[in-house]
């Protein structure tokens, strides 16, 4: 869990306050009311591309509404290319140990038909020991 601390002083009817990070993660926010009198605080929680601040762009330089929710499609498409990397890293480590583990079936089915086979000859050769003292062979 991240803590940001941040002390201000404000003595304003409203206020817009933004913090950026770069790490992920969980983060606290904690709000401490010094005055004597209640505060109505609304609190709007952004992620990725929704955070940003796009209309900057459009003082910065004259950009159309519609380029600018292009720039916003283009980071949301590249943040779900990362996801699909991630996941198809996922997927070929389960790929591999579902392999591991059908080997090791085989490997275990194996070892058990064996073992049914020598414990049927040992069987099948005792009995023969018994019948053979019995003299019914």
């Amino acid at each position: 869990m991240h803590t940001l601390g941040l002390q201000k002083q404000m003595h304003v009817a409203a206020c817009k306050l933004s913090i950026v990070s770069t790490r992920k993660g969980a983060y606290q926010l904690c709000l401490i009311n010094s005055e004597k009198y209640y505060l109505h605080t609304f609190i709007q929680v952004q992620s990725g591309p929704a955070a940003k601040d796009y209309t900057s762009l459009l003082s910065t330089e004259d950009v159309k509404p519609v380029e600018r929710q292009l720039a916003r499609i283009r980071e949301t498409a590249g943040l779900i290319q990362q996801e699909l990397k991630a996941l198809s890293r996922v997927e070929e480590g389960l790929r591999k140990g579902t392999h591991k583990v059908y080997s090791r079936v085989i490997g275990t089915g194996l070892v058990t038909l064996a073992v049914i086979g020598v414990v049927g000859v040992v069987q099948v050769w005792g009995m023969r020991r018994v019948l053979k003292a019995k003299k019914a062979i």
